[in-house]
């Protein structure tokens, strides 16, 4: 059997995060089969470690905010050591990482080319897999995105100013980036699938990831169900990318108001029913992406015609000064005051139970005993 390295670029909100999840949890089944995903050991802030890829192309920075290059590409080098290692012992090595898609295109294009070197010269094949989704869906998913996480720069900007920069991007030239691809490793080792929740292979992503890799779901591969991404919908994005213009809001801060956001959220889009795309953008993007889609369809799955359906439901555009704006601000003051509420209820429970130690640390005839006898339950217990 050849040698493989698999690496998986995304693209961004195509389930990405929950395929990572989901190799890291069944390592060891992949293992039985003679393939790894290894856990690398650096460390990004932001990045969870299950993107076990994100060393390809991880930017380094300074105090200062300048890029280190020189430990870039050092941690690189050594990452890829260990990617020739596991090779010793495993057939397939699989990477992950969303930022992929993005870095390969604006400060990292050689990276595939380099890849494949390396892979003539030790002796496997680079197979590069990539989840598409239509252009629309992509980007507003990916704007909802940059609001729910906060600490981009991109966090504060309106949907109107960030559509302005990215429908110029090359990132939705799915066709460019298809053929970058192909021109590095070959048609033969590219893997396109289509990011359509009723068209996966085996009915979830999961069972069409494994088959992208050539492996097949089993009984011993574990979906967990906390591997979600979950999204701002209705006016969640709104009230996030306000709060995100906060100075000096912490991480930990972004984390509490996100996590209070995403339990509002579906409620917020069920009585708000809306895109923050309007017809006519929609339209005018996707007229613009029509022909370089039509073929990739033709080109890898040789089929005349659209790459993607086009068949849901239109939604009014989002407005500002909708009608449920005010009851989703009430809600989100309400939940944080509950939120704030069991946190003071939980420090009390914890200063009464300190106070009452006290008291007894003060009458050490009675105190010592005790300590020493819950210390000697513990003890038997963990036994």
């Amino acid at each position: 059997m050849a040698k493989k390295l698999y690496v998986h670029v995304g693209t961004p909100k195509t389930g990405t995060s929950a395929i990572q999840q989901f190799c890291a949890t069944n390592k060891e089944a992949f293992e039985k089969r003679g393939y790894c995903y290894p856990i690398m050991p650096y460390r990004y802030p932001h990045k969870a470690i299950v993107r076990n890829g994100h060393f390809l192309t991880g930017q380094i920075k300074d105090e200062n905010g300048n890029r280190c290059i020189e430990e870039e590409r050092r941690i690189f080098l050594e990452g890829m050591e260990t990617v020739k290692e596991l090779f010793i012992t495993y057939n397939c090595v699989i990477l992950s990482d969303e930022t992929l898609w993005r870095s390969t295109t604006h400060w990292r294009p050689e990276l595939w080319k380099e890849l494949n070197k390396m892979g003539e010269e030790v002796g496997f094949e680079v197979v590069i897999i990539v989840y598409l989704r239509r252009q629309d869906e992509y980007l507003t998913s990916l704007w909802s995105q940059d609001v729910k996480a906060g600490y981009f720069k991109s966090s504060v900007k309106s949907w109107e100013d960030w559509y302005e920069i990215m429908a110029k991007d090359k990132l939705i030239d799915y066709k460019a980036k298809v053929d970058e691809f192909i021109n590095a490793v070959g048609k033969e080792n590219v893997v396109v699938r289509r990011y359509d929740r009723n068209g996966f292979f085996g009915g979830s992503i999961y069972s069409d990831f494994l088959q992208a890799v050539g492996l097949e779901m089993t009984a011993d591969f574990v979906v967990e169900e906390s591997e979600r991404n979950l999204g701002l919908k209705g006016n969640t994005n709104e009230i996030k990318r306000i709060i995100n213009t906060i100075p000096d809001i912490s991480h930990k801060d972004h984390l509490f108001f996100r996590n209070i956001l995403l339990g509002l959220s579906d409620i917020s889009a069920q009585n708000y029913k809306c895109s923050v795309m309007s017809k006519e953008e929609k339209e005018e993007l996707l007229a613009d992406c029509k022909e370089g889609n039509r073929e990739v369809a033709k080109l890898i799955f040789e089929e005349d015609g659209e790459l993607f359906k086009n068949d849901d439901k239109e939604l009014p555009k989002w407005e500002k000064d909708n009608p449920y704006m005010m009851d989703d601000v009430i809600r989100l003051v309400a939940t944080t005051a509950l939120e704030l509420r069991k946190e003071n209820q939980k420090l009390e429970e914890k200063i009464h139970r300190l106070e009452a130690e006290i008291r007894e640390m003060k009458n050490p005839v009675t105190y010592y005993p005790k300590k020493l006898y819950r210390k000697i339950k513990r003890s038997m217990n963990n036994e």
